[in-house]
C-alpha cells in the first residue's frame, strides 16, 4: 500500500479505515461483510415501534373512550394524566441517558428491567 506522499506504508493492525490524515480509506473487498446487518437492525426497530404503539400518542385516541368508561374520569382528566405521564417520561429520559453514560447500558437496562418487573 502506498501513502499519499508516494512512500510505501504498512497498514495498521485492527484499523479498517486509514489514519487521521486519510480517514475514509476503502475497506479491502475481502473484509466486507457478506450480509448488511443494518437491515436486521431496521427490522427489529420497526417491530419494537409497532409493539410500543398502545402507549404512544398516535394510538391514544383509540383507547380514550375505554379509559373514560373504565376509570370514571372525564376526557380532560384522562388527557391530563396522559400529559403528566409524558412529562415524567421526558424528564426521566434525560436521567436514564446520563445513567447510560455513567454506568453503562448493561447495568442500566438490568435495573430498568427489574423496576418494570416490580411495577
Amino acid at each position: 500500500m502506498k501513502a499519499r506522499d508516494g512512500s510505501a506504508s504498512k497498514p495498521s493492525v485492527g484499523h479498517r479505515f486509514g489514519s487521521a490524515s486519510d480517514p475514509v480509506a476503502p475497506i479491502p473487498s475481502g473484509d466486507r461483510p457478506r450480509f448488511y446487518y443494518g437491515w436486521v437492525i431496521l427490522a427489529v426497530a420497526a417491530v419494537a415501534s409497532f409493539a410500543s404503539a398502545p402507549g404512544q400518542t398516535y394510538t391514544f385516541s383509540v383507547f380514550l373512550g375505554s379509559f373514560v368508561d373504565e376509570l370514571g374520569l372525564s376526557s380532560t382528566g384522562v388527557a391530563t394524566l396522559y400529559m403528566l405521564g409524558s412529562l415524567t417520561a421526558a424528564v426521566l429520559i434525560v436521567v436514564v441517558g446520563r445513567a447510560f453514560d455513567w454506568l453503562g447500558p448493561r447495568l442500566v437496562l438490568t435495573l430498568v428491567a427489574v423496576l418494570i418487573g416490580l411495577g
